[in-house]
């Protein structure tokens, strides 16, 4: 009696090693492309999870699914973007959720023009909504922290296409930005703009207007200095990007009736620099301002025929002229 109470046992083992293997090593995501993204904007229950990945058709046995996790006992799935593949075990998908093993977004954080703005590319790209990325940017205690008002906080930011968790936290992007920004602001730098008389988030900003002036990145040493001239001697930025800014203009051209626009943007009316950056600025155009071109330019004129480029002058006179050649080329191709 014992020897088939014993082959009895031996077949339900193997009968209950075959089930598990079969369980572990089931697959999943039998849909048409090779790899489909899942967004977890909370952490979830096991019931919770599959019903959304049986919504979003990863699930292709979901009892095996069922029954691993009562096996490996889960019970909260973390949040989080996730590329699952076609085809995946089922137990490489449970543990793909049970650890948040997400895979990273490239992240725009660029083409805005002040922190309200960036938080809401931001809300669009990433979990947080705009309100939570706008607290963590005008935290108090990180203004206080680095010595900036509300208009400057933008200059903790360098833009670029970053890398990031789908739904990292607002304060931890802001946190990884700092460390960025950080890292160009190398002891040779901060003496450099130490030399100008100027703050990081003053090198930031003046550097914002000059990014305003070109597009051509060779001649933004050459605006710098102009620009440092100008403070220098006590005279007027009289910058037309500010004004865009002030007036949230997008035309090219920039009339004298623009020009007595109430706000502390205005260059024209106000002497020194704006209270904060009209721009996201590259480090290009930071280098420029802390190796800007030594000169005795104070004028400068866009040169006509949209060359991108400018006439630089030291005498009103010659800036009149030059002014004038681009008026003229405006107006003869009806350019507003």
């Amino acid at each position: 009696m014992k020897k088939p109470i014993v082959i009895f046992v031996a077949v339900i083992f193997l009968l209950g090693v075959a089930y598990v293997g079969k369980v572990f090593f089931s697959s999943q995501g039998y849909f048409q492309s090779s790899k489909k993204v899942v967004f977890i904007y909370d952490e979830l229950t096991p019931e919770e999870l599959m019903e959304t990945l049986v919504k979003d058709s990863i699930l292709s046995d979901v009892s095996s699914f069922q029954t691993l996790i009562r096996l490996k006992n889960v019970k909260r799935f973390k949040s989080g973007r996730y590329e699952v593949s076609k085809g995946i075990r089922t137990n490489q998908l449970i543990n793909q959720f049970r650890a948040g093993l997400q895979t990273p977004v490239l992240v725009k954080v660029d083409g805005v023009r002040d922190v309200y703005q960036l938080a809401g590319s931001l809300s669009k790209q990433m979990k947080s909504d705009s309100s939570e990325f706008i607290n963590a940017l005008l935290d108090a205690d990180l203004l206080k922290e680095h010595r900036l008002k509300q208009e400057e906080a933008i200059s903790l930011i360098l833009p670029n296409n970053y890398e990031l968790f789908w739904n990292l936290p607002p304060k931890k992007f802001v946190q990884r930005m700092i460390q960025i920004s950080e890292e160009y602001w190398t002891e040779e730098n901060l003496n450099q703009a130490k030399k100008l008389n100027l703050s990081k988030s003053e090198v930031y900003t003046l550097a914002s207007i000059v990014k305003g002036e070109t597009v051509n990145k060779d001649e933004a040493p050459k605006i710098a200095g102009l620009y440092l001239n100008r403070l220098r001697i006590g005279m007027p930025l009289e910058a037309d990007p500010t004004i865009t800014f002030a007036l949230n203009l997008k035309k090219a051209r920039v009339y004298f009736n623009d020009l007595v626009v109430n706000s502390p943007y205005n260059t024209y009316k106000i002497k020194g620099l704006p209270p904060g950056p009209i721009f996201m600025v590259e480090p290009v155009y930071l280098d420029a301002v802390l190796n800007a071109e030594n000169h005795n330019f104070i004028f400068m004129c866009a040169q006509p025929k949209s060359t991108g480029y400018h006439n630089f002058s030291s005498n009103f006179t010659q800036h009149r002229l030059y002014a004038q050649q681009y008026r003229d080329w405006l107006n003869a191709n009806n350019i507003r």
